[in-house]
């Protein structure tokens, strides 16, 4: 397991769909967001490398500029593709000085990252919101989240609902 330090938000969940709760670490100001496998006997493997680099000059996050400043993280099994966890990067710059948008992704068969916020419907503003919440919740008792609220220090809040 790498050393880690300045994570500022931790989710578990079934990233890679074998059962066990894997762990996304959010990591602000410099080093890159960590991917850790549960490799279920204790033991982790570090896929952050699965993770797109931030900025990427091609590909579906090529609009990204920077991501190292993500503030809060999730990992969510949405309405929209229960079968599939849906990972959320809350970003901001504490400093107000580099707008970024949040970041919905998810990973294809093969472990290749997606933005998967053009098929949720979600078009996350350029702002220099400080996004220092995300939420998923499971309204209806259905067995997937249909809610993300995301909260903004300093900034506009947003509720996005799917099924509703």
């Amino acid at each position: 397991m790498p050393s880690l330090y300045r994570a500022v938000s931790i989710a578990c969940g079934d990233v890679d769909d074998d059962g066990l709760a894997d762990l996304l670490f959010g990591m602000d100001q410099g080093p890159a967001n960590v991917l850790l496998l549960n490799q279920g006997n204790l033991t982790f493997t570090d896929a952050s490398g699965l993770l797109p680099a931030f900025p990427s000059p091609t590909g579906p996050f090529a609009y990204v500029e920077l991501a190292s400043r993500t503030r809060s993280v999730a990992l969510c099994r949405m309405a929209d593709a229960p079968s599939e966890t849906t990972l959320f990067f809350g970003n901001g710059d504490s400093n107000n000085a580099l707008p970024q948008p949040n970041i919905a992704m998810r990973f294809d068969g093969s472990m290749n990252a997606l933005d998967a916020s053009p098929t949720m419907g979600l078009d996350f503003p350029m702002t220099l919101d400080q996004t220092s919440t995300l939420v998923c919740a499971d309204l209806d008792d259905d067995g997937a989240d249909d809610a993300l609220f995301i909260g903004n220090g300093g900034g506009r809040d947003y509720l996005y609902l799917w099924g509703q």
